[in-house]
């Protein structure tokens, strides 16, 4: 992936059809493995959205280990209407 190159998605989820359009790639790095690190302008308007998935990395600032903590070890913190976490 190059900085430019569009980023859809794939449809293999089960979820999500093939070819919604995610974002633009803003900046592209080789990673540690054979993986490449990639940031992504979003396509949506971040500022008209009324629900959110946040996923967090382990060990990453403001993630935690911790089974009982949002993020934790239980899996990425959902977010309802003005941040308010749903179950």
């Amino acid at each position: 992936m190059v900085v430019g190159d569009v980023v859809l998605t794939s449809g293999l989820d089960g979820v999500f059809p093939r070819g919604l359009v995610v974002g633009r790639v803003t900046e592209s790095v080789k990673g540690k493995t054979v993986f490449r690190e990639i940031q992504v302008e979003p396509a949506a308007d971040l500022l008209r959205l009324t629900q959110v998935l946040i996923l967090l990395r382990h060990g990453e600032a403001g993630g935690s280990n911790d089974p009982s903590a949002p993020g934790g070890a239980e899996g990425p913190v959902r977010a309802g209407p003005a941040g308010v976490p749903s179950p």
